[in-house]
């Protein structure tokens, strides 16, 4: 078996690219992106894990289709199942997005944003002064990263060069690049 590239695999099993790099980090090994190759001993193991993890899916979404069921449009003609045909295993992506609350327009639900705030430690307090200063439901690395660099939301409202430090931090300047640019600002100040 040759080595594969991470983007063939996720095109084989009709997973994203990330999905295929999420299985390889959860098997211990390390790869940077969809392009990067994978040996082949670690290739019959990612498919034995994904092949497993494509059979372990909820038990009521498995089930035969039945003369009136309506097939969804997001499946393409090749693997529609004929009436009363056998039961149809989901893809990864499937059950992904099966378990996923989403709105109806597709954005996240507040209680999604919340988990993934609180997946990077922030309290519930933190949260509320992060967002009022500017910060967005999905800036919650951009607070991470100013809150490493020794930031404090209040710090977001004041101007450097011109912009506001929020400004700054949305354009793509880094959080500790910012925190120097305010410490120079305030020795000026002082001196």
């Amino acid at each position: 078996m040759p080595k594969a590239r991470v983007y063939e695999l996720a095109w084989e099993y009709k997973v994203n690219s990330r999905t295929v790099l999420a299985v390889l980090t959860d098997l211990g090994e390390f790869t940077r992106s969809a392009s990067s190759t994978v040996e082949a001993s670690i290739v019959h193991r990612l498919r034995s894990e994904l092949d497993r993890r494509a059979g372990t899916v909820l038990a009521s979404t498995l089930r035969p289709m039945e003369s009136g069921d309506r097939v969804p449009r997001s499946l393409s003609r090749e693997r529609r199942q004929p009436k009363n045909g056998p039961v149809r295993a989901l893809t990864l992506r499937e059950e992904a997005e099966a378990q996923r609350p989403r709105r109806r327009n597709g954005a996240p639900t507040e209680r999604e944003i919340r988990r993934c705030w609180a997946e990077r430690m922030f309290e519930s307090a933190e949260i509320r002064d992060w967002r009022a200063i500017g910060l967005g439901p999905s800036d919650d690395g951009l607070a991470e990263q100013c809150r490493d660099a020794g930031l404090v939301p209040e710090d977001l409202r004041r101007v450097v060069n011109g912009l506001r430090v929020v400004q700054w931090l949305k354009g793509g300047e880094s959080a500790v690049v910012v925190r120097s640019r305010l410490r120079d600002q305030a020795a000026k100040a002082v001196g």
